[in-house]
């Protein structure tokens, strides 16, 4: 009895990836059909390209689609992969907002969208990314401020309070990170990046 409960949460959390994905398909174009001929349920979404799952639950890991040049927007429900742990979307002509639901993904270490087209502003829950380690949307129309929570992510990557680093590491870490941020406030351009390797 106990199997098949657990075959069943398995099941019903592996169908919410399968949903996901497919929604995120949904509001694409893909002119090379790369999408069209492999994302279809007749086959495992873990063996979908672009797709990397986790060999024990069988949830989505990964998801990477660099240089395909796919357009269209990121879909709301890319929110509910709650397994992943790589969004790399970037040199393709994504378009409009980045969708508030990435901060759902609590599992994320690494986000690279550069080289799109995407507009608006970085989501206020992108500060809730505790497990970040990249972050690259530079090349896109992003405006506004950095939201003052992202900081939440350079705690995290320090591993403590900045002021009490101990390791010469660490305080590299939060100088580079803290400057990449400050150049990007100070030249009001439209791009940001950061990559603190951990």
């Amino acid at each position: 009895m106990l199997y098949l409960l657990i075959y069943v949460v398995v099941s019903l959390n592996s169908s919410t990836d399968e949903y996901a994905l497919l929604a995120f398909k949904s509001q694409i174009s893909d002119p090379n059909k790369i999408l069209a001929n492999n994302w279809s349920q007749e086959t495992s979404f873990c063996d979908w390209i672009g797709i990397t799952c986790g060999r024990r639950h069988r949830r989505v890991r990964g998801l990477r689609l660099t240089n395909m040049g796919m357009r269209g927007t990121i879909a709301k429900e890319i929110g509910e992969l709650s397994f992943l742990r790589s969004l790399i979307i970037s040199n393709n002509n994504f378009q409009g907002f980045i969708p508030v639901e990435v901060g759902n993904l609590n599992q994320l270490r690494e986000i690279e969208m550069q080289y799109d087209e995407l507009n608006g502003s970085i989501p206020l829950s992108f500060g809730f990314l505790v497990n970040l380690q990249k972050l690259n949307i530079s090349g896109n129309i992003l405006s506004g401020d950095i939201p003052n929570k992202i900081f939440n992510v350079l705690k995290q990557l320090s591993g403590q309070s900045p002021v009490f680093c101990k390791g010469i590491l660490e305080f590299l870490k939060i100088v580079y990170f803290v400057l990449v941020v400050w150049y990007y406030a100070i030249s009001q351009t439209d791009n940001v990046c950061f990559d603190v390797i951990v």
